[in-house]
């Protein structure tokens, strides 16, 4: 009789939730993934993306690579051969030992980021490479490490943040930057909604209205890269109302005072003339968060975007339009200016639609995925300049 077995583990890709996964198998095949429903933050679901790809592609040898692959061709013409994996490894270790024998393991660069970040798949090659003697890249992107250092100059560690079973607790929950029903749906749906039922004000900072945002008391949909300007503008808000702990500020803040006169000069009217916020709306949630007790979840995108002026907004759009008119003439050229001009005149009427786009220049859909995958954040950054 075919044995059913159920092995439970962790799910090791780049999420805070680390949710507890039940693997079902039969007579050693795996059957199906599911969410563990014993685990605290899974409770017996996966999300989207996980449960989808536990479930198809990442068990579908037609949609995977399933051995290596050498190149047999010029770089960038996408010809390669299968080989076994015991060639692989002894190629690349030749390579890699030749390197160190010579004294060039330096010239070895070790580029790596999150993604997978099990303990082995993450801390193993780093022992490794560290042995060799390579290089390696700082693992991490510009707009990431600002945040870091931000955080460890504040709080002294970047790397330890709030206990989500305490949000329940929290009169008030600001999520600032962040899109818990898309990136972190099980913090969404348990955490979150448990507060708010416990009676917390929930707020959210983003310029999306995401179905976080929708389900908030307060929604401020400010523009995008004026996150410093709603900050300075809660801190003002805060001042006037008596709201700040200035003996605590005294005994364990450097340089806050320095702060004060800029502060001063961001009331909630100038801000809502920079951020696109109603004063009024500014004003109420700044209140409610200062009063607290408050959780604050600061999420990763007002690091990664720079600071724009209003003003400018049109000036951007036409940078990102040239971009995008110079990458599709070098990919597309059978569109020709005429079709170029009308994809221009498309995205200047507010076509929020990326179909819609491709479809105004008349490439063959059968192009489009390709495209899309090459231009999307373009487009994305495009739209949003054009269409409010």
């Amino acid at each position: 009789m075919p044995e059913d077995v159920v092995v439970k583990t962790t799910c090791a890709r780049d999420c805070y939730d680390t949710c507890g996964i039940a693997v079902h198998t039969r007579d050693g095949v795996i059957t199906k993934v599911l969410g563990d429903p014993d685990h605290p933050v899974s409770r017996g679901k996966l999300c989207g993306k996980c449960a989808i790809a536990y479930n198809g592609a990442w068990r579908d040898p037609e949609l995977r690579l399933t051995s290596p692959l050498r190149r047999t061709g010029e770089k960038g013409s996408g010809t390669f051969a299968e080989i076994s994996w015991d060639e692989a490894l002894a190629e690349i270790a030749a390579r890699l030992r030749g390197l160190i024998d010579r004294g060039e393991a330096h010239t070895i660069v070790h580029t790596h980021y999150t993604g997978t970040v099990g303990l082995i798949g993450i801390a193993f090659p780093l022992r490794l490479f560290a042995r060799m003697g390579a290089t390696e890249v700082d693992p991490d992107t510009v707009c990431n490490k600002a945040g870091h250092a931000a955080l460890e100059l504040t709080f002294g560690t970047s790397l330890t943040g709030f206990d989500p079973r305490t949000a329940k607790d929290s009169r008030c929950v600001v999520i600032w930057g962040a899109n818990p029903s898309h990136s972190a749906p099980h913090q969404d749906k348990v955490f979150v909604e448990r507060a708010a039922k416990a009676g917390a004000k929930v707020i959210v900072v983003d310029p999306i209205g995401h179905e976080t945002a929708a389900a908030a008391d307060i929604h401020l949909k400010l523009r995008p890269g004026t996150d410093a300007a709603l900050a300075f503008a809660f801190l003002n808000v805060m001042r006037e109302h008596g709201l700040v702990d200035h003996e605590f500020l005294d005994a364990h803040a450097v340089g806050a005072k320095a702060l004060y006169e800029e502060i001063d000069s961001m009331p909630p009217s100038r801000a809502e003339t920079l951020c696109g916020v109603p004063a009024e709306m500014i004003e109420a949630a700044a209140i409610a968060y200062a009063t607290g007790p408050s959780l604050l979840w600061l999420g990763q995108g007002g690091q990664q975007l720079f600071p724009v002026d209003p003003a400018e907004l049109p000036l951007l759009a036409q940078r990102l339009l040239v971009d995008l008119l110079h990458q599709l003439a070098r990919r597309y050229p059978q569109c020709g200016p005429g079709g170029l001009l009308q994809l221009a005149q498309a995205a200047q009427r507010g076509h929020a639609n990326t179909v819609e786009l491709i479809q105004v220049v008349g490439i063959d859909r059968q192009e489009l995925h390709a495209l899309q995958q090459g231009n999307a954040r373009v487009l994305r950054l495009l739209q949003h300049a054009f269409v409010e």
